[in-house]
């Protein structure tokens, strides 16, 4: 029987592709983390979706696409090229087609929204969170070793995404979503500190 544990993590280092170790503090890892977490974040939304729903079958696309995204930053910038999957721009424009087919039956908000409202509209609320959050590691592990550009207009339009749909599942519920504004003077306010 093949064991699940290797021991080889036990000194506080771990693989990235191309068998480099590195220590578990790397940021490459902190990045990989955080895009994980995105993944199963995710997984979360679609296990709240009937099986058989176009939303469903898209977000699992997503998460296909992420495993990608994490192909491409698990290598070094110079052995990515010859051993990742490419992130295209068909996969960008595809998030945006995707974003203004949703845009066109909604109105703009005025105000911030309060996630909420149904259990998944939340939750796709956290996976739009956790996009932006991966977002930074992606820009900041940018800055030390480079990442292909579409990658990085992947992660910004898909937070985009998750947004819309979190709107778009209170519309289908026929919920008014909750926001939350600040008067003009208490807006002006606030950004002047």
């Amino acid at each position: 029987m093949k064991k699940v544990y290797t021991r080889t993590g036990d000194t506080g280092t771990t693989s990235i592709g191309g068998d480099i170790r590195v220590s578990k503090t790397d940021f490459r890892i902190e990045t990989l983390g955080s895009l994980d977490e995105l993944n199963v974040s995710i997984g979360i939304c679609r296990s709240m979706i009937q099986e058989d729903s176009e939303l469903m079958s898209y977000l699992k696309g997503i998460q296909q696409s992420l495993m990608k995204v994490m192909s491409n930053v698990a290598l070094t910038s110079d052995l990515r090229s010859d051993r990742a999957p490419e992130i295209t721009e068909e996969m960008v424009n595809d998030i945006e087609k995707k974003i203004d087919h949703i845009t066109s039956q909604t109105s703009q908000p005025k105000c911030y929204i309060l996630p909420g409202g149904t259990t998944l509209s939340a939750f796709l609320h956290k996976a739009r969170v956790d996009t932006r959050r991966a977002e930074r590691n992606l820009w900041r592990l940018n800055e030390q070793d480079p990442l292909p550009e579409n990658l990085m207009k992947f992660i910004n339009r898909l937070a985009d995404l998750f947004f819309i749909l979190s709107r778009n599942e209170l519309l289908l519920h026929g919920l008014v979503e909750e926001h939350w504004c600040l008067s003009g003077a208490e807006f002006q306010s606030a950004t002047r500190k």
